[in-house]
């Protein structure tokens, strides 16, 4: 499902999921330290070094000296960022939306199923994990 929604939807505004990812922590929180944006994406900095790498030369986030401690950086996101965040989280959820209403959909509360049938339905419309990646 990851891959089909890079697929249709960000990989239209040159984002990857991590830099997605990164970008949506960096606005909820306006002001995030680096090993505190990796530890709540679960990715290792290293990987966060290159997605706020992309990110910033974008002109979608900030990398600042903290104002009462210069030896730390915090990123802040610009109007860009948070612009292009919002419009992309709401495409991933009318993309989500459209997917979960889908015919041939298992009830709401039948999760696995869900998932089964939805890695089924992103491998038809063009690759993607199959259903025996999420078993």
């Amino acid at each position: 499902m990851r891959a089909h929604l890079e697929r249709v939807v960000l990989q239209k505004t040159g984002m990857t999921w991590t830099t997605y990812d990164v970008l949506l922590l960096v606005c909820a929180r306006r002001v995030i330290e680096p090993p505190h944006i990796a530890s709540l994406a679960g990715v290792a900095r290293s990987t966060l070094t290159s997605a706020l790498a992309a990110l910033t030369d974008q002109g979608l986030v900030l990398r600042e000296l903290h104002e009462h401690d210069q030896r730390r950086v915090v990123v802040r996101p610009t109007a860009a960022g948070t612009a292009l965040a919002d419009m992309t989280r709401r495409q991933i959820e009318a993309r989500l939306a459209q997917m979960f209403t889908a015919a041939g959909m298992p009830r709401h509360d039948d999760f696995a199923a869900a998932l089964a049938t939805l890695a089924s339905l992103a491998n038809a419309r063009g690759g993607g994990a199959g259903v025996e990646a999420i078993r």
